[in-house]
């Protein structure tokens, strides 16, 4: 792989871009981390792979570990996967937001292939990246693949929004992980605290703070949700009871 170099007035200095510094890190990162990729082997219920991008939740092996030995319709393993140059390309916020952000879609489309090969039936991707759709940006979670073989978690609100963000993150994960599993269809009534609630304004018009509350607050699965997935609601109400 090239990275593109600028020489400043210290000819032996490299400047990159914060896009390559990035994909530097995510490539690094991959070398040191070993891939359980047989840890849901033989298993008969939906294998969920789950990839931190970044590298930034050395608890990942913990956190697949715990909700593995809290119910049995999911088991859920690390994974690496190596990604198409790219993939994580990011692109500027529009309509006065700031930053960078992913277009869930065009990430997912570029890893469907993989999914397989990893011998999982769900690759569940976690980043710091900010993430998008085409209507709106800042989502904490991008699950409209039609094939609901990725989705995609994004953790910036977390880090950017929390006092302490590593008290909040297993609940966070677990909330999110629960909301991909049931599929894209989420509804815009209450109860508030459902998993798939998911409110009918654009993310940009909700303060951070209060969606910060929102993502990480306690949450159970509503009655109408629990009779839609009925033969998985006592796991998935396990897995959103876990933190």
């Amino acid at each position: 792989m090239l990275f593109r170099s600028v020489y400043a007035r210290n000819p032996g200095r490299m400047i990159y871009t914060q896009e390559e510094k990035d994909n530097i890190a995510v490539t690094l990162g991959q070398s040191s981390r070993t891939t359980r990729t047989g840890l849901c082997k033989g298993f008969k219920g939906v294998k969920v792979g789950l990839w931190d991008v970044n590298h930034i939740l050395p608890q990942l092996d913990g956190f697949a570990a715990r909700l593995n030995s809290l119910q049995a319709d999911f088991c859920f393993q690390s994974v690496e996967v190596s990604a198409p140059l790219g993939t994580w390309r990011r692109r500027s916020g529009s309509g006065g937001h700031n930053g960078t952000y992913i277009n869930g879609a065009e990430v997912a489309t570029k890893l469907h292939d993989h999914v397989v090969s990893l011998g999982v039936n769900r690759l569940i991707c976690i980043t710091t990246f900010g993430l998008a759709d085409n209507e709106d940006q800042g989502l904490a979670l991008w699950n409209l693949d039609k094939s609901q073989m990725v989705s995609i978690v994004s953790t910036e609100l977390i880090i950017s929004e929390s006092d302490d963000s590593r008290t909040y993150m297993n609940r966070f994960l677990a909330n999110m992980l629960v909301s991909a599993l049931c599929g894209a269809d989420g509804h815009a009534i209450p109860p508030k605290d459902c998993p798939n609630y998911s409110p009918t304004e654009n993310i940009g018009q909700i303060d951070p703070k209060s969606h910060l509350a929102a993502v990480v607050g306690k949450r159970t699965l509503c009655p109408v949700c629990s009779k839609t997935f009925s033969k998985v609601v006592d796991s998935l109400n396990k897995i959103l009871a876990a933190w």
